[in-house]
């Protein structure tokens, strides 16, 4: 395992990837009607954006939000 630091590019790239509503529903294995629901109460982040009709969020912002999920105990 390396300590190196990552360059700054692909540091800059990771804070900005984008994901998709598929891609959440991936990585955290809730439905998408649990994600809309927790969307619709404030529980679970906003989109960014919408991109050709879909919604998008900031991997940041879906990080965030399971880093605090699993501090608080789920």
């Amino acid at each position: 395992m390396s300590t190196q630091a990552a360059d700054p590019l692909t540091m800059y790239i990771d804070q900005h990837r984008l994901v998709t509503t598929d891609d959440i529903l991936n990585l955290t294995g809730f439905s998408r009607s649990t994600i809309d629901r927790w969307r619709a109460k404030g529980i679970f982040p906003q989109p960014a954006f919408k991109q050709g009709g879909s919604n998008v969020w900031l991997l940041r912002d879906v990080h965030r939000w399971l880093e605090t999920r699993i501090s608080n105990g789920g």
